[in-house]
């Protein structure tokens, strides 16, 4: 998982695919390169694998890698395969997104909507086949929560959580999808994003990831108030508030700061989430802390991927420079 890059001539020009895509999995690198002859490999992998934040890591490593009339093609040519169902609904949410954009309902055209939400209906009834072909796994329901967004269907979007939950109670991209779906952008309410967090919390045992949701939460409503509501002023006053920036240590120190903390697949993108935030409010000293834990996983590719808007070279300019 965090393996060294493997840097040499021979996979030089695929270095974004192995160093970003792959994280410098060489293992998984040389499976989609296969891939292409066979696509069996890409199901026996799958099968092989034991945690939810493996599969979320690999499911989304294959829609990167090959294009959605592959994925499609890969799907039809045997509909009860769970990790090819998995891998097309997903594509479809991206489709989806890729025509609809993540403005504001008002720059989307008529046309746009329909097409997007013909992207959705076809993805949510993907996704549930896919659900019950691997009864265990619950990226399936967890990525169907986006559709509920996107469909503004919010029992979908409460019966994919609960599902996703019941099988995999701390996963992260189910209660990440969750609060999204819920915020005010979405149709939903600040407080009952607020609320969401805080119901998450109760009886949350140490190390993992769901404290940072806080975080997540925090940073929509600052961008809400900030771009939805021109509020500015109104919005930094929320991030220099102290309270807040004591709760967002407090749930810090809960999660990648705990001694009970073990890293999985997902750790990459929350060191990139408190990079953020640490270089938003100034704090230099644990903006160094994080940086020096990614490593070699440090790099400009992982944050722009990650949708962070500040640069990164700045954001290291900040902690390491005087």
């Amino acid at each position: 998982m965090f393996e060294k890059f493997v840097e040499s001539p021979e996979v030089e020009k695929d270095a974004l695919l192995l160093g970003v895509t792959c994280r410098g999995d060489v293992e998984l690198f040389e499976l989609l390169k296969n891939a292409h002859e066979d696509t069996t490999c890409l199901e026996a992998y799958y099968s092989s694998l034991n945690s939810a934040d493996k599969i979320s890591f690999y499911e989304k490593c294959v829609r990167e890698y090959f294009s959605h009339e592959y994925i499609e093609t890969w799907f039809f040519q045997n509909t009860d395969l769970p990790f090819s169902a998995l891998c097309y609904g997903s594509s479809l949410v991206d489709k989806a997104w890729e025509v609809r954009g993540g403005g504001a309902a008002d720059t989307v055209s008529d046309d746009e909507f329909r097409v997007f939400n013909e992207y959705l209906d076809e993805a949510r009834d993907i996704l549930i086949h896919a659900s019950f072909l691997a009864e265990d796994d619950p990226t399936a329901l967890a990525n169907l929560v986006t559709v509920g967004m996107g469909l503004q269907d919010r029992g979908l979007v409460d019966e994919a959580f609960e599902g996703a939950v019941e099988r995999d109670p701390y996963n992260w991209r189910a209660h990440y999808n969750k609060l999204n779906a819920i915020s005010r952008k979405w149709g939903g309410t600040h407080e009952g994003m607020f609320d969401f967090v805080m119901d998450v919390a109760i009886d949350l045992p140490e190390g993992t990831h769901l404290p940072l949701l806080l975080v997540e939460a925090d940073m929509i409503y600052h961008e809400y108030l900030s771009v939805f509501e021109d509020e500015p002023d109104e919005a930094m006053a929320f991030i220099d508030d102290e309270v807040v920036r004591e709760n967002v240590l407090f749930s810090y120190q809960q999660s990648l700061l705990s001694p009970l903390y073990v890293p999985n697949y997902d750790t990459l993108y929350m060191r990139y989430l408190m990079c953020s935030w640490f270089y938003f409010v100034d704090d230099k000293y644990n903006l160094q802390r994080e940086l020096l834990s990614l490593g070699d996983f440090a790099r400009e590719e992982f944050w722009d991927r990650m949708g962070f808007s500040s640069d990164f070279q700045d954001v290291k300019a900040f902690a390491f420079l005087d």
